[in-house]
């Protein structure tokens, strides 16, 4: 090794960083001054420590309810003394002579045509009766007699079907 390049252990080396400044080491007397905005050093990602202040975050929303499943409605009790929303029922008798049927009903608008819905009940002499309560209206309607579908020839009015018959046709009216 050179021994002028070398340096002597017991004298400090000096760098060319390194600057002699005449500034005092120990802080300015007086209040210390706060910075006009926020610097990053001033943030943190750790959480407070106990005791200090700080500001709290901004109120985060109520979570919303869940909606609930759907309940069933549950039916409004209307007073008595209001109008009644439904008409009233009038008895409807309907009739035929049969006097050698094992079975008879009638079929109509009022029970969807459907030919056993309705039966009607043996009363003596041949006839056939039954007594339903039907809301105002025109219905048209035909008796099954023993399977086979038979005209009212009591009916005061008829209206042709699309069978090539004719059905009869009653008129309710509505109840004073």
């Amino acid at each position: 090794m050179n021994e002028l390049n070398a340096t002597p252990s017991h004298q400090p080396s000096k760098s060319m960083n390194q600057t002699n400044t005449n500034r005092p080491l120990t802080p300015p007397a007086g209040p210390p001054t706060k910075p006009a905005t926020p610097t990053p050093s001033q943030f943190s990602t750790s959480p407070p420590k106990a005791g200090l202040q700080t500001q709290s975050p901004e109120p985060k929303p109520a979570p919303k309810p869940e909606p609930k499943p759907a309940a069933k409605p549950e039916p409004k009790a209307e007073p008595k003394a209001q109008v009644q929303s439904k008409p009233a029922l009038a008895t409807v008798r309907f009739e035929i002579e049969a006097p050698r049927a094992t079975s008879v009903s009638v079929a109509g608008t009022f029970n969807d045509w459907k030919p056993g819905a309705t039966p009607l009940t043996g009363v003596g002499g041949g006839k056939w009766a039954k007594e339903i309560s039907l809301a105002p209206g025109r219905y048209e309607y035909r008796f099954v007699v023993d399977g086979q579908w038979t005209d009212d020839a009591k009916a005061k009015a008829y209206a042709p079907n699309p069978h090539g018959g004719r059905n009869a046709v009653i008129e309710v009216q509505p109840r004073n």
